[in-house]
């Protein structure tokens, strides 16, 4: 199979293969139909390829027919080469630019087709019309990217988060149980606040917001009190990464409200964004505040959230949270303490937060006037990173904090290289934004 009509034609060959099954074992589609518990309708439309029901439907054929799974596994071939070939077709759209083609232009060209893929989905959210097909793989899928996120650069995660996306976005188009269509809007609203995070930290705060918005709108349909507040506390995120902190505050209430007096682990995590709002504010008692319900709402998160993933909230985020907070106070000791304990918790693949922290340690030492020490602690950070891992949030907090060096030191040997680095990954942000 090449193309999409070879794929059709893999529908249409499994189709015929089950009438052929069907009618050697005597079965008219009438009687099939009712075997299988679908309408003769469905059961003729499947063997033309007009129409391809989900995984369950081939398992019960199988069953009825004995035929040791030989339908489920030539569906499951389809789906999976179907799925190989759109991730392909994304990647090629990424890689096929001009050989002089920068990181910024392939991850613009991704930029520009999730665009198009949200549109799309949110006017399919509105339909309602869902099925259950590969909802429980679906499920690992997305928290398979949950854990990835903590450590793989945001580019690379783009490509397959969108890949993701568009195969919730197929399940939309089939009726199914009120219960199949939580689960499925639930799938939509994480992997959309996945997208949204990640644009995010490549800097595309629009594309990030629109993002959030779609997240939004799947957790209402989902109906579920622990994805909405997971999803409103990643839109505190992109209030406080926007600058607008106030509206941080806000929404990281909101988010705690959301969860109904539940330990969550968007609660918890609002919770430490509004600590760090708030220290952004200057309100020291209110963000000290928040840090000690975070610290409280962790405790009483079952095992099964606390984990390194973007679904989950444990121990190392918050001592980094805290840290974050805690710097934007001026308690450099504080701050300081806390980000010793998070380092010595997070794993060294987990290098956007380390590399966060190790800024955050560059400001700590220019509140102590070492702003030799600082801009050494700066060039470090920078360097102990990839490029495609700098680019974006990692990048423009280099250069808020690069502001604050003195002049005298901007030019110290330790800052020879950092307007090599940086002003690229300004250009892409721009590029990224246009």
């Amino acid at each position: 199979m090449a193309d999409s009509n070879e794929i059709t034609e893999a529908w249409r060959g499994l189709g015929h293969q089950l009438a052929e099954l069907r009618t050697a074992a005597g079965h008219t589609q009438h009687v099939f139909a009712r075997l299988v518990q679908y309408g003769r309708s469905s059961v003729a439309n499947t063997e033309t390829g007009r129409q391809q029901p989900d995984r369950a439907f081939w398992t019960r054929c199988d069953a009825i027919l004995q035929t040791d799974g030989v339908l489920a596994q030539e569906y499951d071939r389809i789906v999976a080469y179907a799925r190989q070939q759109r991730r392909a077709s994304v990647m090629k759209t990424a890689t096929s630019l001009r050989p002089s083609a920068t990181l910024a232009d392939t991850a613009e060209a991704s930029l520009s087709r999730q665009d198009r893929v949200r549109r799309h989905l949110e006017v399919d959210l509105a339909r309602h019309d869902v099925t259950t097909g590969y909802l429980e793989s679906c499920e690992q899928a997305i928290a398979g990217h949950g854990r990835a996120a903590r450590f793989r650069a945001p580019k690379t995660l783009l490509v397959d988060l969108l890949t993701d996306v568009e195969d919730l976005q197929l399940l939309l188009g089939r009726s199914h149980t009120a219960m199949t269509l939580r689960r499925t809007t639930r799938l939509i609203a994480q992997t959309a606040g996945l997208l949204s995070l990640t644009l995010l930290k490549l800097g595309d705060l629009p594309s990030s917001r629109r993002w959030a918005r779609t997240a939004r709108a799947a957790a209402t349909e989902a109906e579920d009190p622990a994805t909405s507040t997971w999803v409103w506390a990643q839109d505190a995120y992109w209030h406080f990464y926007a600058g607008d902190h106030a509206g941080a505050v806000a929404v990281a209430r909101h988010a705690q409200q959301l969860a109904g007096g539940l330990a969550t682990v968007g609660g918890t995590l609002a919770a430490a964004l509004e600590a760090r709002a708030h220290a952004a504010l200057h309100t020291h008692s209110d963000a000290k505040g928040a840090i000690v319900v975070a610290e409280a709402t962790l405790s009483r998160l079952g095992p099964e959230h606390v984990e390194p993933s973007a679904f989950g909230y444990d121990e190392a985020q918050l001592r980094f949270h805290a840290g974050n907070a805690l710097t934007y106070l001026g308690d450099t000791a504080g701050a300081w303490a806390a980000q010793d304990r998070a380092l010595e918790l997070y794993p060294p693949e987990d290098y956007l937060d380390r590399s966060l922290i190790g800024l955050d340690r560059a400001v700590c030492l220019l509140h102590l006037h070492e702003a030799q020490a600082a801009a050494q602690q700066l060039a470090d950070v920078l360097k102990q990173v990839g490029p495609d891992q700098r680019i974006g949030l990692l990048s423009n907090r280099a250069r808020e904090i690069l502001n604050k060096v003195p002049e005298s030191q901007r030019k110290a040997p330790e800052l020879r290289d950092i307007d090599d680095l940086l002003p690229s990954f300004a250009s892409t942000k721009k590029e990224l934004e246009s």
